[in-house]
């Protein structure tokens, strides 16, 4: 069920995508949208595949008399859940041994985790901490599922914000089906695409300071994102999910004979299991069980990934691009590196006088590297040189509207030279009348 409905949604989701050809953001926020919602799905897809694959848990014990009762033991187990004995891993002093040693399997418990009380002081009945229970695999698949849509979250935000403007001001530009495509079939119409959109930016100086603010907010809701799935699943792992990695880290560093994978406390592979029966006279009977979790094998990479994930590349890129606009923001000289690496062909003079003079706004600047995403670098150096110049920029329009006001005035001129050979013919024909019937007349007259 789990897997059906992970593929339903990777499904709606590769839709999503093709909503529109205009890029309205840059590599981190595809890294998060895009690779780690992928990246997710793709792991519960996995965990849900191990569940159809192979057996969730194994179970034995003497209970199970039969493949029926063996049955019932392991679905009871796996939906009532596991537990492991949580003194036994740590170090104690063994009989015939001088120092503190860990739990040796095969010799002072069976797994880690599982064994004999071995702290006599401790009673599991009134010790709270006695036994640590594993439920949380039960919920793995639809913690992922939650998990990945969350990192789809403000995308979805700013391209509500974002309201359309790049598909509007880039209409002439892209061709709806095929992203980065300039398809202006003339030169002419090349120049005029172009000049409009100079004309636009030119027009609307100062204006877009609270698009630039709506990105770095749906930026820093990434990063927000983030920390909040790193809560979600310290507090699943019951608060073992933050130090995941750096126990690890210090476990590789430490002789075998002294540690205890930390991967293994939170996903045990094996574990023990309550098994409850009714006995002959009506009481219940509690049968002892050993579980093998081969699904945590799976599902301790899975957290480990997500762990290392989290921590050395979603919070160290998307900080640093909100630290990067920071920079953007208070440097004209980084704003100028930018603009020359969009625009190669462009003058580097015209760089910048548009960094200094006519885009120096840092909101109209990110409108313009927003356009750098979707235009080809000819057109978007053509524009960065239309921009640098007013003159040239108005000299533009004049030519533009030369030529419409040339071809607005000889469609006048040939309605209007029709008219006046209408005017010319009638003339003629009432001078000739006139010149038949006066002129005998006037003979007569005379």
């Amino acid at each position: 069920m789990v897997l059906l409905e992970t593929l339903a949604l990777l499904g709606s989701l590769h839709g999503l995508e093709k909503f529109g050809a205009v890029a309205i953001d840059g590599f981190t926020f595809k890294l998060h949208y895009r690779f780690t919602c992928s990246a997710i799905f793709g792991l519960s897809l996995l965990l849900s595949a191990t569940e159809l694959i192979g057996s969730k848990i194994d179970c034995m014990s003497s209970a199970a008399k039969d493949a029926s009762a063996q049955r019932f033991m392991d679905s009871y187990c796996f939906s009532m859940g596991t537990k492991t004995v949580t003194h036994l891993y740590e170090p104690r002093v063994f009989k015939g041994s001088d120092r503190k040693q860990l739990p040796r399997v095969g010799v002072h418990v069976l797994a880690p985790g599982v064994g004999p009380r071995l702290d006599r002081t401790l009673d599991p009945k009134t010790s709270q901490d006695y036994f640590t229970q594993h439920k949380f695999y039960l919920w793995i698949p639809f913690v992922l599922l939650v998990s990945g849509v969350s990192f789809r979250v403000p995308r979805e935000i700013w391209k509500a914000l974002e309201r359309g403007k790049l598909r509007s001001l880039l209409k002439e530009h892209v061709e709806p089906e095929n992203r980065k495509l300039y398809v202006m079939k003339s030169e002419k119409e090349r120049e005029n695409a172009t000049d409009r959109l100079a004309d636009y930016l030119i027009s609307s100086h100062g204006s877009h300071t609270w698009y630039l603010v709506r990105y770095l907010g749906a930026q820093l809701l990434n990063l927000v994102v983030v920390v909040m799935n790193i809560l979600l699943m310290d507090k699943f792992l019951a608060g073992r999910f933050v130090g995941l990695g750096v126990e690890y880290l210090k476990y590789s560093a430490v002789d075998d004979e002294e540690r205890i994978d930390p991967l293994i406390k939170v996903f045990p592979r094996v574990a023990a299991c309550d098994f409850h029966t009714v006995g002959v006279s009506g009481t219940i009977v509690n049968n002892p069980a050993i579980c093998i979790l081969a699904m945590n094998i799976f599902a301790e990479k899975v957290f480990f990934f997500l762990w290392w994930w989290f921590f050395f590349v979603l919070i160290p890129v998307t900080s640093a691009s909100l630290l990067h606009w920071v920079w953007v923001a208070t440097s004209a000289a980084r704003r100028t590196q930018l603009l020359m690496s969009k625009s190669r062909r462009a003058e580097p003079t015209s760089v910048n006088a548009v960094v200094y003079q006519k885009m120096s706004n840092v909101g109209d600047f990110f409108l313009l590297l927003q356009l750098s995403l979707n235009m080809p670098t000819e057109a978007f150096s053509q524009l960065i040189d239309v921009l640098a110049s007013s003159d040239k920029l108005r000299q533009h329009q004049q030519q533009r509207r030369r030529r419409d006001d040339d071809a607005d005035s000889a469609s006048a001129g040939r309605q209007q030279g029709g008219g006046n050979n209408a005017f010319e013919m009638t003339s003629k024909i009432m001078t000739s009348y006139a010149h038949h019937k006066v002129l005998p007349h006037t003979i007569t007259v005379e």
